[in-house]
């Protein structure tokens, strides 16, 4: 997974809500660490795109990814976690 592929997601979805784009990037994410990507990795790439999009003002892409990244933090049932 890279900024490349979070961007294309987040392009692929340029009408829907943040709640819908958390969603999809949150299957993406899984679906990389369940084909052997590195958690650790996922989640610094994760957490560079989160700034990024804060920077660039980027709200809803903002809150999507921090949702996403608060599957890794646990702050979801344990059935969602990251």
């Amino acid at each position: 997974m890279t900024i490349a592929d979070l961007e294309r997601t987040v392009e692929e979805h340029v009408g829907t809500s943040s709640e819908e784009l958390a969603d999809r990037l949150y299957d993406d994410v899984k679906a990389a660490l369940e084909q052997g990507e590195d958690r650790a990795a996922v989640y610094n790439l994760l957490r560079q795109y989160y700034a990024s999009t804060k920077e660039r003002g980027l709200r809803r892409e903002h809150r999507a990814v921090g949702v996403v990244l608060s599957y890794f933090d646990g702050y979801c049932s344990p059935i969602a976690a990251l």
